[in-house]
């Protein structure tokens, strides 16, 4: 399982190398990955951090000794790290809806954070392990948290037209006038793509 979440960490990053270059199956690839992590941060993140194997759990669900405080500390990180992986997600794919994640899993995550640390000069590592994967999600929160436009700003940094057209609806994303602009903008892009030749693509 560890294995696994490594892979799904390493494929975010391919993904968002992907999404930068503007490289077909970006999106895809994010979608996927950010949904493994999900799943394994919500069910699994105790099995994690006490370096417990799925198969070795099923085995014997002795393993894990009967903690309700640890569980539950445990349980609240993985909720935090759900949403904030969520919240990225939805920023990066430019969709409405992330600023109010993003601000859920603020919140979970440094509650979380706050009875991890506390926890972790107990010596028991498994609460390191939870802080640490805790620690870089909670400033990547902050960051797209202060700068919510940040990926438009960069993504559509060519064409001020449709990076202001989006900010509008991420502001306002019920303003179905803005939308139709927007939907307009990429229409004509397809059209023109379409309709040049190879060398005009070209350069």
């Amino acid at each position: 399982m560890k294995k696994l979440e490594i892979a799904a960490i390493l494929s975010v990053i391919i993904g968002m190398a992907f999404r930068i270059m503007h490289w077909p199956w970006a999106n895809i690839i994010l979608i996927i990955s950010i949904q493994i992590l999900c799943i394994l941060d919500l069910a699994a993140l105790r099995l994690l951090a006490e370096n417990v194997g799925l198969s070795e759990w099923f085995k014997n669900k002795n393993t894990l000794k009967k903690d309700k405080r640890k569980t539950m500390i445990f349980r609240g990180a993985g909720v935090a790290l759900t949403l904030i992986w969520t919240a990225l997600l939805i920023n990066i794919m430019i969709w409405p809806g992330s600023t109010p994640m993003l601000t859920y899993g603020l919140i979970a995550g440094v509650v979380s954070l706050s009875f991890t640390l506390l926890k972790v000069s107990s010596g028991d590592k498994s609460y390191f392990r939870v802080a640490i994967r805790l620690i870089p999600m909670l400033l990547l929160a902050v960051l797209f948290y202060i700068k919510p436009n940040v990926w438009i700003d960069y993504h559509y940094n060519y064409d001020h037209k449709s990076r202001n057209l989006l900010r509008e609806m991420r502001s306002n994303p019920n303003d179905t006038a803005v939308i139709n602009q927007f939907r307009k903008r990429m229409d004509f892009y397809l059209d023109s793509c379409n309709n040049a030749s190879p060398l005009e693509v070209i350069h």
